[in-house]
């Protein structure tokens, strides 16, 4: 079956501090151009806590852009910060899901 899926966004973060926290490299830009994937992530991207993220079994964090909507709706609140890049991840996919 051919996908559909296709890549809106780049989204690579450093580590720094947290006032909750402590320190953290959740926070993500959007970056342009093109950007080397190695063996633990993308180059360029940071991770804070190598326990729990990063490494070669979750070196890549995609996400669902239609999940935005959703977040939105359920935390009315914090709808204007449902937006690509506010999960922590490094690539925005439209087209596909988690299934």
């Amino acid at each position: 079956m051919l996908s559909t899926a296709r890549l809106l966004a780049v989204h690579l973060g450093s580590v720094r501090p947290h006032p909750k926290a402590g320190r953290t490299a959740f926070i993500k830009t959007t970056t342009a151009g093109a950007i080397e994937v190695g063996p633990t992530g993308l180059v360029g991207d940071s991770v804070s806590n190598l326990r729990v993220h990063g490494g070669p079994e979750k070196a890549v964090y995609a996400y669902p852009a239609g999940n935005y909507p959703a977040w939105a709706a359920e935390f009315p609140a914090l709808a204007a910060r449902m937006v690509p890049g506010a999960m922590g991840e490094n690539l925005v996919i439209e087209g596909e899901d988690e299934n």
